[in-house]
């Protein structure tokens, strides 16, 4: 057959992969900042098909795609940009791709994945019928869903045992399930992951292959790859082990298995032997870890001297296939014992693809109803959460029960709050309008009632995004932030706010050299607004939540300072009282000074005395993610309306009790009416 004729055909998920690179595995219940973040088109039969597409290899991808959703569309962009044909897809209306988000710690090279599937179907034996199988030199197929599987392998068989060309069928088994072993003897060639041998009592790749083998069809061929210790087959050609070929330097890990996949099948399905399918595979996916994603794996595998079976390569001076035009391909000694042939052939345009770029402009397409923020200076992010039975084990895999998205960040997540609450705010903040994310965000909060007219508008950067690990078992948040280059408010931008409009002013504390400058503009004008006897000052509040070397400088010019728990444990304070205590005369005469203190409650000092107020659980925490910030919205709606100071402190507990018995902040009006808490 000429290698122009050769065409695969994969079966399996689709999906799309959020990848966060950090320095260390992040500690549950803390913040780790991500070093970087990419975007990729995900799944095993997906990746396979971007490899194969990398390596020359024409190929088919069959599963379930929205490509007129938000997901879908960059998904289908990115593998057609490998020349990966998806027109044999079966197209779902209606939802988003699944989606996995996975944690590289780059110390060791480990990837923890918390997996979030939804209602996604898999791909049915309806759509399967349609498919012209004549067209395919072999077909590979996941193993999973197996009630439409099975139809599928015997549509294969049916095909195969007709008076025509043969086409083989290869499986892969990746997680166990009870029909895995009943499916094995379908296939020609079966490839089982560490973690399914393993799961089956087998240690080593040859107890595998002994193990196994036996489930096999006469003739079939059992490849066990064994991560770092190289791989394993068995076949009538015989029994071959082959080492790994590392990398100087493990870079991603990811795709590996996948990559080890793609090229076994892409050396098979040319014909060679298997046991130098089996070095290639191995050679391959060792290139592919010294380097992030698939982009550019050809040019790697040139550079290690590895020789592409699907171009017409040679081995001891014999072509590998027939049809090759490049005369000096012919020659071993001409080439080099290391060389590619068909050099010509290799030329393809290399696409540029800044998969950070796409990354917010995906997920933020994503959005669904979610909750967002009012007055305040502060940056806009996006909050990505992933709500876990338990917090996941570094280097495995987890179930996500739900993902939301919505706007985040201290300040946007006070605006949601008090918009919940019935009160008008406007945020000042960073953002990007016309980037789809910042128009996506701007759209949303609105939605809340919210004024983003104020805010500084910024051109050619995304917003930062929080990644939020919600562990339903025991409360914990562990939240993974990335910013990239995103500015933070400026002195200029806030100067053109009139600030006569506003009954109260609440700035968040950043590591931001010009917030000084903002809170003394606000000073000042009050000054003078008192000065003049016709108005009253505007109240000005602080919320210092992490600790800075700017905060003691800048809370003495507020009226209200709230201090978090974790900035009064880094200054050596371990209670309430000693956080007042310590803390109090840092502040301004009159000022007031507000320590929440999460489920003990919140504690206040000023100048109509110390108060305390005991925390208002619900029958269930839900979700605890922002619930500071609902503290922080609730205690200055009360105290803007005149509340006295221990009323106003236990409202704000009253509120925040309330928030953590439910998701996100959307309803949380109505929910503390039905609780009989007072908001007017």
């Amino acid at each position: 057959m000429a290698m122009s004729d050769k065409r695969i055909l994969c079966v399996g998920v689709i999906c799309f992969d959020e990848l966060l690179y950090c320095e260390n595995y992040p500690v549950e219940d803390s913040v780790e900042m991500v070093v970087t973040r990419q975007l990729r088109p995900g799944g095993n039969a997906a990746n396979n098909c971007a490899v194969l597409g990398e390596l020359g290899v024409q190929c088919d991808l069959f599963g379930t795609l929205n490509n007129n959703s938000r997901s879908g569309s960059f998904v289908t962009e990115q593998l057609e940009s490998y020349g990966v044909n998806l027109k044999q897809c079966e197209i779902v209306e209606g939802k988003e791709l699944p989606m996995s988000t996975c944690i590289i710690n780059k110390r060791n090279g480990s990837r923890t994945i918390l997996h979030h599937s939804g209602d996604w179907p898999w791909v049915s034996y309806e759509a399967f019928l349609k498919i012209d199988l004549s067209q395919y030199t072999w077909i590979h197929l996941e193993a999973r869903n197996f009630d439409q599987l099975k139809k599928m392998v015997k549509r294969i068989h049916a095909w195969n045992s007709e008076e025509r060309r043969r086409i083989p069928m290869s499986l892969e088994i990746e997680h166990y399930h009870d029909h895995c072993l009943e499916m094995i003897p379908t296939a020609d060639l079966v490839m089982v992951s560490k973690d399914f041998a393993r799961a089956l009592g087998y240690k080593s790749m040859s107890d595998t292959l002994d193990g196994l083998h036996g489930y096999l069809k006469p003739g079939a061929t059992l490849v066990v790859p064994w991560g770092e210790q190289g791989a394993a087959a068995k076949s009538p050609e015989g029994v071959f082990f082959v080492p790994a070929y590392p990398p100087e330097r493990v870079l991603d890990t990811l795709g590996a298995g996948d990559t080890f996949c793609a090229a076994l099948l892409s050396a098979l399905s040319d014909g060679h032997p298997l046991q130098h399918s089996l070095h290639y595979a191995c050679q391959v996916a060792g290139a592919k870890v010294g380097m992030h994603g698939y982009r550019g794996l050809r040019d790697v595998l040139r550079e290690r001297g590895v020789r592409f079976v699907g171009f017409n390569v040679h081995c001891g001076g014999e072509p590998l296939l027939d049809g090759c035009t490049e005369d000096k391909c012919c020659s071993q000694s001409a080439l080099g014992e290391n060389t590619i042939g068909c050099n010509a052939l290799l030329q393809f345009a290399k696409p540029n693809c800044e998969y950070h770029q796409n990354l917010l402009l995906l997920l933020l397409k994503i959005l669904h109803d979610v909750d967002q923020p009012t007055y305040i200076t502060r940056m806009v992010c996006l909050d990505e959460l992933l709500y876990c039975d338990s917090y996941p084990v570094e280097d495995t895999v987890l179930r996500v029960l739900d993902r939301k998205l919505s706007s985040g960040g201290n300040a946007a997540n006070n605006c949601k709050v008090l918009a919940e609450l019935g009160v008008k705010s406007d945020l000042f903040g960073t953002l990007n309008v016309n980037s789809t994310a910042g128009s996506l965000i701007k759209e949303e909060l609105e939605s809340f009632g919210v004024n983003v007219n104020q805010c500084e508008l910024i051109e050619g950067c995304e917003i930062p995004i929080a990644i939020s690990i919600v562990n339903e078992g025991s409360g914990s948040r562990t939240f993974l932030y990335y910013t990239e280059d995103w500015p933070e408010v400026s002195y200029e931008a806030f100067l053109n706010i009139d600030l006569s409009q506003y009954s109260w002013i609440h700035v968040e504390m950043r590591k931001n050299d010009q917030l000084k400058q903002i809170v003394q503009r606000i000073t000042e004008w009050n000054s003078k607004r008192a000065a003049s006897g016709k108005h009253s000052p505007v109240p000005v509040s602080l919320e210092v939540e992490n600790n800075d070397d700017r905060c003691l400088e800048v809370m003495p010019l507020a009226d209200f300072v709230v201090v978090s728990k974790d900035f009064a444990r880094v200054h050596g304070y371990n209670s309430m009282p000693e956080a007042l205590d310590g803390l109090y005369g840092r502040l301004k005469p009159g000022a007031t000074l507000v320590v929440p203190w999460a489920e003990e409650g919140a504690a206040a000092r000023g100048p109509e005395g110390v108060f305390f107020s005991p925390a208002f659980p619900p029958e269930r925490v839900v979700d605890t993610l922002g619930a500071g910030d609902t503290f922080c919205a609730g205690l200055m709606l009360a105290l803007a309306r005149g509340r006295p100071l221990e009323q106003s402190l236990r409202f704000a507990c009253q509120v925040a009790g309330t928030k953590v018995g439910m998701r996100g902040f959307r309803g949380l009006g109505d929910l503390l009416r039905q609780r009989g808490v007072r908001i007017e």
